[in-house]
């Protein structure tokens, strides 16, 4: 039985700099990160940050008004899944 947790390459990630991250980051430390990582501008990221917190992978503590997010899940619970090699049925 797999109980492990899939996501896609692009929510690894942002997973990746939550783990990696040694504290809670803001949308705003976490941008430049994607950003170098992955040339995602800032809106690419802010709507990457709401669905994973939607789906329940990222939480955060709200501070002033600034959101802190953190990885709700472990990495060693976490499989990452690849969906660029899926093949489509050709409709004759």
């Amino acid at each position: 039985m797999n109980d492990k947790i899939k996501v896609t390459n692009s929510e690894w990630y942002v997973m990746n700099c939550l783990w990696t991250a040694e504290q809670s980051l803001p949308l705003m430390q976490i941008v430049p990160l994607l950003k170098q990582s992955n040339g995602w501008s800032k809106s690419t990221s802010a709507t990457m940050v709401r669905r994973m917190s939607e789906k329940g992978l990222i939480g955060y503590n709200e501070q002033d008004k600034t959101k802190y997010f953190f990885p709700k899940v472990n990495k060693e619970d976490v499989v990452a899944v690849s969906y660029t090699h899926l093949t489509l049925p050709t409709i004759a």
